[in-house]
């Protein structure tokens, strides 16, 4: 009973530590540009080298994800499948950072994962190819996690400055700036996230493509419906001419009622959610609770086919619940 406890702080240690290490190279990775435009004005002593340890760490585990990566564009398959990832690219990082480094870094951290698993076998002495099997896989996708919910707080910093930004290519128009200049302006004025975007689109335009087309892109990047209507009214603007100040007067007042609305909406059921995420929650917490506490009491669910069958109906209801629970408290603004 005791080794089963150990082996499940081992387990879970082995997951934080995956994580940490993982949070840390993603950091280590954005962070990378840095170095390369500072460079050049800096001054390298020559008498003086020191390299901390953890960039020397950095350093090498860069260089095998960048061989990793040599090894994936090989294959047209994984080269398609990177380019899911091209939204995850800032613009910063475009000369250090490719997409199909993304899955040289998701083979890296299946690849560690997998060894985590032969490391916790060897302490137990037993070892199960299919589980390490599941492991890889499992390494290879919980970073689809990370970029996930680190797109999700993207998406929503974009969602909230956005108007900043159609406030500004507005007054823009007012003073007679065409949409080139416009554009500048927010790419400067604005930080984070949205100026980055700007940025991307200032990028586009200048190797040739339309208006329309590097907005679409930028909608196609963070998938915000209003995005999709400034696209939509420069493309009408464009093809049947008009005032841009009265267009995007309109776009401003339609994206500041919007906005009102959303927020008194989320301030409604801001309770209602923080119900929803304890309901969720508890079932799990009490079976984990149970598990520590008495390990036999899940036995019979365990070790006999009907039990099997029960957790399995139990978990797709629990799926099923969860479902059509977040589908009612979700507040939709896009009518």
């Amino acid at each position: 009973m005791n080794l089963k406890i150990f082996m499940i702080i081992v387990i879970i240690l082995s997951l934080l530590l995956v994580f940490l290490i993982i949070k840390f190279i993603l950091d280590m990775f954005r962070d990378s540009y840095i170095e390369n435009r500072f460079s050049p004005y800096s001054l390298n002593s020559s008498k003086y080298s020191y390299t901390p340890f953890f960039e020397k760490i950095y350093s090498y585990i860069f260089k095998v994800i960048k061989r990793i990566s040599a090894l994936c564009k090989k294959s047209v398959v994984l080269k398609k499948y990177s380019e899911k990832y091209e939204k995850y690219i800032r613009y910063e990082q475009r000369q250090n950072i490719e997409a199909i480094d993304y899955i040289g870094f998701k083979i890296f951290i299946s690849m560690l994962t997998g060894l985590f698993y032969i490391l916790a076998s060897t302490l137990r002495l037993k070892f199960n190819f299919a589980f390490l099997i599941l492991f890889i896989i499992l390494g290879f996708f919980i970073v689809d996690i990370y970029f996930m919910i680190e797109y999700k707080i993207r998406t929503k910093n974009i969602e909230d400055n956005l108007l900043s930004a159609i406030i500004i290519m507005n007054n823009s128009f007012k003073s007679n700036m065409n949409i080139i200049q416009a554009i500048d302006i927010v790419k400067s004025e604005l930080v984070g996230p949205i100026s980055d975007e700007f940025k991307k689109i200032s990028m586009d335009i200048s190797y040739g493509l339309t208006l329309e087309k590097a907005f679409d892109r930028f909608y196609r990047r963070i998938n915000v419906e209003e995005v999709k209507y400034i696209t939509s009214s420069l493309s009408l603007i464009n093809k049947t001419g008009g005032n841009i100040v009265k267009v995007f007067g309109s776009i401003e007042k339609n994206f500041y009622d919007k906005k009102k609305i959303k927020e008194e909406m989320t301030s409604l059921v801001s309770s209602s959610i923080f119900m929803f995420i304890i309901l969720v929650m508890l079932p799990i917490v009490l079976t984990i609770v149970l598990f520590f506490l008495n390990p036999e009491y899940f036995k019979p669910l365990l070790e006999t086919g009907i039990g099997k069958v029960v957790i399995l109906f139990i978990i797709i209801l629990y799926v099923i619940y969860i479902f059509i629970v977040s589908k009612i408290m979700k507040v939709d603004m896009d009518d």
